[in-house]
Order: C-alpha cells, then sequence, then structure tokens
C-alpha cells in the first residue's frame, strides 16, 4: 500500500467513523440507564482478542492509547480500525429479547517520530461510552392502568492524542490527552391509555457534553536469559472535567398518544460540570518476542467518587482483570527464509497468530440497587501480510500488516432479584497496516 493509498484510506475511514456514531442500529442496553452509560472497550481487536490486554506492549507494530509509553517502540507507521458484529440476547425471570448490529469502532494512526530517540506520536477516534435503553413499567393506579416507560439514547465520544518517548535503556514514558464530546437523551412517560380524563404526559431532557481527559504511562522492556523478553506497563488517568448544557421539555398529551396537548416545562438549563473520576491499570507480559506471549493486566477505576447530573451518588468502583496472549508455529524471520512461492503457501499456515483470552469486571452502575459483574472470552487469528519495502535507498526491511478476525462471548448480569441476563456474541474483524511512510532519499 502506497503512502497515498493510505493517507487516502484514512480520511475516508475518519469521514465513515464519524457518520458511523450518529447513525447506530439502535439496541437496548438497560444496564446503561445510569452514569454516563456504558464504558466502551479501549483496545484494538488484536488486544481484545487477547482478553483486553493493553497496558504491557511486546511489540513494535503496534501502541495503545491506554499506556501512550508503548509508543516509544513503534518502527513503522502504524494504521489500525476495526469492525464488529454484535448479536445481544436478554432474558430476565419472564422475557427474552434478541437484538444485532454491525459498527465501526476505531480508527487511530501511530506514527514514529524519531526511531533511533525512541519517539512516536499517535491519534484516533473511538466512541467512550454509549447509552440506549427501553424500559417499559405497566402498573395500575386508583384502579386505572398506567403505562411508564423510560427511554435513552446517544453517548460521547473520544478524540485522542498521544506521544512516547524512551527515557533510558528499556524505561519509557508517554502522555494521552483526549477531547470527549458527545450529547445524550433520556425520555420517561406515564401513560394513561384507558381514560381520557387524565393527561399524559412525557419529560424529555437532552444534555451536550465537552471536555478532556489525561493519561499518563510508563513501560519498562527487557531480557530474561537469551530467549524471553518481558514487558512491565502502568498507567494513570487523571480526574477530568466534563462542561455540561441541556435542555428540558415536560408535555401533555392525549389518551391516544397521538398529538400534544400542552407544554407544562420548556427550560434551558446553565452549564453545569461533570467530574470524571481517576483510574489505574498495570500489566506485565513475558514471551520469546516472535512466536508466543502471555500477559496478566488488572485495571482499576475510582467510579464510586463520581456523582452524576441529578446528584445522584450511589456509584461503584470498576474494576477488570484479564489474561491473555498469543501463540504461532512459525517465525516471520524463519518464514522469510523460505525460498520459492509454493513452499511459502506451504509454510503460511505456520506463522499465522492465534488469539486468546479472557476477562471479568464488575461495572459501575447502580441500575438495579447491586453491582453487576461480566465475564468474556476471546479467540482469534492474525492473519500476516508480509511485504517488503526500503529503509533507505539501499536497505530492504520485511514488514508485517495484519488482518485480525475473532469472536467474543460476553455474560453480563444475571436473572436473580429482578435482574436482566445479557449474552453477547461479537465477530471483530481489525487491521493494523504497517508501512514506511517517510524515505530518506540521496540525491548525487
Amino acid at each position: 500500500m502506497t503512502k497515498l493509498n493510505i493517507q487516502t484510506t484514512l480520511v475516508a475511514l475518519f469521514l465513515c467513523f464519524s457518520t458511523q456514531l450518529k447513525a447506530q442500529t439502535s439496541l437496548n442496553y438497560p444496564y446503561s440507564i445510569s452514569g454516563v452509560g456504558l464504558l466502551e472497550d479501549d483496545a484494538f481487536i488484536h488486544q481484545r482478542l487477547q482478553g483486553g490486554l493493553n497496558t504491557a506492549l511486546d511489540s513494535n507494530g503496534t501502541f495503545s492509547f491506554s499506556n501512550p509509553a508503548s509508543l516509544s517502540s513503534v518502527t513503522l507507521t502504524d494504521l489500525e480500525f476495526g469492525f464488529r458484529l454484535e448479536r445481544l440476547d436478554q432474558q430476565s425471570a419472564t422475557a427474552r429479547n434478541s437484538f444485532t448490529t454491525g459498527s465501526l469502532d476505531y480508527v487511530a494512526l501511530g506514527v514514529p517520530i524519531s526511531t533511533k530517540r525512541g519517539i512516536g506520536f499517535a491519534f484516533g477516534l473511538r466512541p467512550y461510552s454509549k447509552i440506549d435503553y427501553f424500559i417499559q413499567q405497566p402498573s395500575v393506579e386508583d384502579s386505572i392502568d398506567v403505562l411508564t416507560s423510560f427511554e435513552g439514547s446517544g453517548g460521547l465520544n473520544q478524540m485522542r492524542f498521544a506521544l512516547g518517548f524512551r527515557i533510558k535503556g528499556g524505561f519509557s514514558a508517554g502522555i494521552s490527552s483526549g477531547i470527549i464530546f458527545g450529547n445524550t437523551s433520556h425520555s420517561a412517560d406515564k401513560y394513561y391509555a384507558s381514560t381520557s380524563d387524565l393527561f399524559s404526559f412525557r419529560r424529555r431532557s437532552n444534555e451536550f457534553y465537552q471536555g478532556m481527559s489525561n493519561t499518563l504511562g510508563v513501560q519498562y522492556s527487557g531480557r530474561i536469559g537469551k530467549h524471553l523478553r518481558h514487558v512491565i506497563g502502568a498507567s494513570y488517568n487523571l480526574s477530568s472535567t466534563l462542561n455540561v448544557t441541556g435542555d428540558e421539555i415536560v408535555r401533555t398529551y392525549n389518551s391516544a398518544g397521538n398529538f400534544f396537548i400542552d407544554t407544562v416545562i420548556k427550560r434551558t438549563d446553565p452549564s453545569r460540570s461533570l467530574t470524571l473520576p481517576t483510574g489505574f491499570s498495570a500489566g506485565y507480559t513475558i514471551g520469546n518476542g516472535t512466536t508466543w506471549s502471555l500477559g496478566l493486566q488488572y485495571s482499576k477505576d475510582q467510579w464510586s467518587s463520581f456523582t452524576d447530573l441529578s446528584g445522584k451518588a450511589n456509584f461503584y468502583d470498576q474494576d477488570r482483570v484479564s489474561i491473555g496472549g498469543y501463540f504461532q508455529m512459525k517465525s516471520y524471520g524463519d518464514f522469510a527464509a523460505i525460498s520459492g512461492r509454493r513452499e511459502r503457501t506451504r509454510n503460511y499456515a505456520k506463522v499465522v497468530r492465534w488469539y486468546y483470552g479472557a476477562s471479568t469486571r464488575n461495572l459501575y452502575m447502580n441500575s438495579f440497587s447491586e453491582q453487576v459483574s461480566e465475564v468474556g472470552i476471546n479467540i482469534g487469528l492474525g492473519l500476516p501480510i508480509i511485504r517488503s519495502t526500503y529503509v533507505d535507498e539501499k536497505k530492504k526491511i520485511s514488514v508485517i500488516s495484519r488482518v485480525n478476525i475473532g469472536a467474543e462471548y460476553t455474560k453480563r448480569g444475571s436473572t436473580n432479584n429482578g435482574l436482566i441476563q445479557e449474552n453477547t456474541f461479537r465477530l471483530y474483524v481489525g487491521t493494523n497496516f504497517n508501512d514506511k511512510w517517510f524515505t530518506k532519499r540521496k540525491y548525487q
């Protein structure tokens, strides 16, 4: 892929992604009713397929915004983007529903500024959180049937910029800053369908968010003996403040539900502040750097200190434990030494990378008066695209890009105590294209 083609692809993906953020297929996530909604996974596809490991990276062909220190190892321009197809099955004690949707998850670009000094830069766009729920509660008040419903939509997005640099030896550090923006909408209806003596009413509020986020990261990579290398990484998310503006309208409507009667309240709220909590992550990865890797990661966000726009402060700390890795039968160096197209085709399966992972997470929301947990398992393949390029006019190297495909199964919540159990099956397709964008030319 030429430099011009990659740049054109990047622009097209950003335009497609910005459109996709506004045109998601509607699902129903009851657990997104509180706080800022369900938080999206902050990992590229090949990292998600390893259980979400993105704090201690053992590769120079990728990076992570969660630990910007990883950019110090980037030696080639890395274009990352990912898609997912999701099927959601929900089950309560009395009902069951299914939903299916697909979306483009993220677009990101990492560029080495100086491979000699270990300096790298990256930027990207991703969804930060999502709100999408619809809940109905039938009841009887004074012998009159009442249907109360709650509905919400929208979410937050994040545009990020990151810088990583090598300090000395195997030590590196980095900083990532992001612009968080988006809008949400919530409505509550009380509907009297069986009588015209009482007016039904609808309360609808809209919120618009804008603010900054910052993450600091450190990483150490070194060797254990001749054949093993290990990486230790840690990151810290600083507390960030979002400015929120909004409006609210309350209207009554007729029992048939086909037109509004009167506007009871219509107001524009003054600007308010919402403080997102601090958090940290720590990870450890060990492997030989070519054919296998195994990692463990723990992260925790201090959502118990969070207070939402309504003044509600009963939230939980959200933590996650992940384990995963990859393996392949043959190294790329051994594969490159094979001569002949037929022999290389026969051995291609041996350089396919197999991903595996599992994770468990406790969610921060208190939507149903108790903390909800989820567990997930992952498996996938990394299909290599191997080609040669010139570092300069004389030196030629092999460049490894991958098309990553895989699946994830997640179980969230349970049917006990009136809760809802969500079983989610996701299919992922992601790519990390590596290329040499800037080649030094010599003229005689």
